[in-house]
């Protein structure tokens, strides 16, 4: 019950602020990204949205939030008079990260033509992956298995217009915290993101 009233109470304050300014205090993007370590590489949709805690101006915040990675696979090996083979993958990207944003859709009234942000926090990315073989002569064989890498994360990009929307670029790096059990030393990852409701030109 506290934990509702807390999120009614937040969303209240919200509404209660001018348009304006709720512009200013949330933002978010979404779009592709791709992730690799050694032989392993995946990609997916991200979604990043982030609560600017300090707006120094309308083009200087710093903020908090995610860059949310979400995807999977499937691969049908072959098929034969000997049997067949699939596999199917999916995986989690989850980073907490505090950010300096400039420029461009530091928040969605800067009306810039080119910024970027910095920043780091901490970061997890869990993989699910299983394998069926069907074979005419050995039967069927189920395998499966899971991974998860977690540690400090950096991260960084621009952002730039095309037209009159903003799109940005984000690189990052999760280090590995978890070598016990997952033999990387970090997972490298490449998103191209659309800043939602961020423009170039005043309206």
């Amino acid at each position: 019950m506290q934990k509702l009233m807390s999120i009614l109470c937040l969303a209240a304050v919200l509404l209660w602020f001018p348009a304006r300014a709720q512009k200013t205090l949330f933002a978010h993007s979404a779009g592709v990204a791709f992730y690799g370590a050694d032989d392993y590489f995946s990609a997916g949709l991200m979604y990043a949205p982030r609560i600017n805690f300090a707006v120094l101006s309308e083009t200087s915040t710093f903020s908090v939030g995610t860059h949310l990675g979400l995807g999977g696979s499937f691969n049908y090996g072959y098929s034969s008079n000997y049997g067949s083979q699939s596999s199917t993958s999916f995986f989690a990207d989850i980073p907490l990260v505090v950010e300096y944003n400039f420029g461009n859709a530091a928040t969605r009234v800067a009306y810039k033509k080119f910024g970027g942000f910095i920043g780091g926090g901490y970061g997890w990315h869990a993989v699910t992956h299983s394998e069926s073989y069907g074979d005419d002569y050995y039967g069927d064989y189920d395998y499966s298995e899971s991974a998860n890498v977690h540690g400090p994360v950096i991260n960084g990009g621009f952002r730039f217009p095309i037209g009159r929307a903003s799109f940005g670029v984000r690189v990052s790096y999760l280090f590995n915290n978890n070598k016990d059990e997952v033999y990387v030393d970090g997972i490298g990852s490449v998103a191209m993101v659309f800043n939602i409701g961020s423009w170039v030109r005043r309206r």
